[in-house]
């Protein structure tokens, strides 16, 4: 939902030509997100462009490593989802050195709100999720199924929420 919601934020924002940089492959987080992003940019009916998605491993590192991808490129999107902040962080600092104007040229967002985010220029634009809840309801869950003597739990799916900043600009 959270890759979704990014999506829909950059389309809101007018934005149609949108890439994607992924965490590492077989993460649950990488599967999905991109899932979310795949299904986001169907429903929008935009393109989903194999040479607009770029591997990453949630590093700093990977996300400048994308931004030297997509300097490449003839074509280029006008906005990047990152499946992380620290790739969102990589990816506009590459830029940035490179002289790429964000989100003048390109706008950029990320996803869990870490604290330097907001710290950033620009900030960046992200999706919070609220990880305290999420520790917390997982050690009750796990409380819960050993008490219960049980393998597996229910399943929850705890809401996250679009951080606007100023890494993503109307098209």
């Amino acid at each position: 939902a959270g890759a979704a919601m990014a999506v829909a934020h950059l389309v809101e924002m007018g934005h149609r030509a949108v890439g994607h940089v992924t965490g590492p492959g077989g993460n649950v987080l990488t599967d999905t997100r991109r899932q979310g992003f795949d299904a986001a940019m169907r429903d929008a009916g935009l393109p989903l462009r194999p040479d607009w998605i770029f591997d990453g491993d949630f590093s700093m590192d990977s996300g400048a490593f994308a931004a030297t991808r997509w300097l490449a490129l003839a074509d280029r999107p006008t906005a990047v989802f990152c499946a992380s902040d620290e790739m969102a962080i990589g990816f506009m600092g590459a830029l940035q050195h490179a002289g790429v104007d964000v989100p003048g040229e390109v706008s950029v967002i990320g996803f869990d709100n870490i604290d330097v985010a907001a710290h950033l220029t620009p900030a960046l634009t992200t999706i919070r999720q609220p990880r305290h809840l999420i520790g917390a309801r997982a050690a009750e869950l796990l409380i819960a199924m050993i008490r219960d003597r049980k393998l597996t739990g229910p399943g929850e799916v705890i809401p996250v929420e679009l951080i606007r900043r100023n890494s993503v600009a109307a098209r």
